[in-house]
């Protein structure tokens, strides 16, 4: 495994923990057949945004959003 692949692992691990309770809070008035596949389709969708985010020291400007 390179080292940015271990980051990244890193970093999905990461988001894992911070969103896990958060999730399974919101998913705790679904029905027990959906939860599961919820909180699966909620972390790949958090996953796949968090792979296009690009860390500046800077916020970004609102014609940022439109550039990507």
């Amino acid at each position: 495994m390179l080292i940015d692949e271990k980051n990244c692992v890193d970093s999905y691990c990461q988001y894992y923990k911070e969103f896990e309770e958060p999730i399974k809070r919101s998913l705790s008035r679904t029905s027990l057949q959906e939860r599961e596949d919820l909180e699966q389709e909620i972390l790949l969708k958090i996953f796949q945004k968090a792979k296009n985010l690009s860390f500046k020291k800077e916020a970004p400007k609102f014609w940022d959003f439109f550039d990507k």
